[in-house]
């Protein structure tokens, strides 16, 4: 009578219990608030997208400056080719090391939505600078209107540095950062090959839009276009931070 007992008693509590501490675990993390290990296809979906357009956005900022800096300085402040290229050079330089040490250190320390954030900011900033000037000239048609008086170079190469050495490596890395973490909860495929062609596209429209914008309507209208791009975009990203949750 003792050993049917035993052997009807004792695999009831174990195989009850255990279940049931898994169960009360992951309730209780789950009201906790604590992220979903598997979240919705939809809302990886969403990172890629939004990922995707910050590429365009970051590169195309690139493309734009690469085009119009160097005549700008020629245009605006009549230096020589060789000191306008050399500025833009030393600016590139600065701009490498930030993309170094963002890569090598800064996106482990910091959330990538919220180095996304810094990179928007620092386009606005340099775009908002840059466009000034053409305040004035907005009042009237460009066409019929001479260029407004530039900046002092001194803080049109300090805006310029924001686009191009602060803005690209910071943003562009912690995009890339954003959407390999999406991409980690999908099947592998040719993914990062479109974000590279999306890039890549995006930065040599930028070039061509940026010297048709200078020829029809003024040197500014560049940067008055850049501003516009770039608040657009922030906008988007305000609206769906919360969900940026990946990385």
């Amino acid at each position: 009578m003792a050993a049917p007992t035993a052997a009807t008693g004792a695999p009831a509590p174990v195989a009850t219990s255990t279940p049931a501490t898994v169960v009360a675990v992951t309730t209780t993390t789950a009201a906790g608030g604590a992220r979903p290990p598997a979240p919705p296809l939809s809302s990886t979906l969403l990172v890629l997208g939004v990922c995707l357009l910050l590429n365009a956005l970051f590169n195309g900022v690139l493309g734009a400056v690469e085009t119009v800096a160097t005549p700008f300085l020629v245009d605006a402040y009549g230096l020589t080719a060789a000191a306008a290229s050399a500025f833009v050079s030393a600016i590139g330089v600065v701009g490498l090391g930030a993309y170094g040490a963002v890569a090598a250190g800064g996106a482990h320390r910091v959330r990538a939505r919220t180095l996304v954030v810094a990179g928007l900011g620092a386009a606005a900033g340099g775009a908002a600078a840059l466009s000034a000037p053409a305040v004035r000239a907005l009042a009237v048609p460009w066409g019929g209107s001479p260029p407004p008086p530039p900046l002092p170079v001194g803080v049109y190469v300090t805006a310029l540095g924001l686009l191009w050495a602060v803005a690209f490596p910071v943003g562009q890395t912690a995009t890339l950062t954003l959407y390999a973490a999406a991409l980690a909860r999908l099947p592998p495929g040719t993914a990062m090959a479109v974000f590279a062609t999306c890039g890549l596209g995006a930065r040599a429209a930028a070039a061509l839009v940026a010297a048709w914008v200078w020829q029809v309507a003024g040197r500014e209208a560049v940067f008055v276009g850049l501003l516009g791009s770039v608040l657009s975009i922030a906008v988007m990203v305000a609206v769906v931070y919360d969900r940026l949750l990946v990385a």
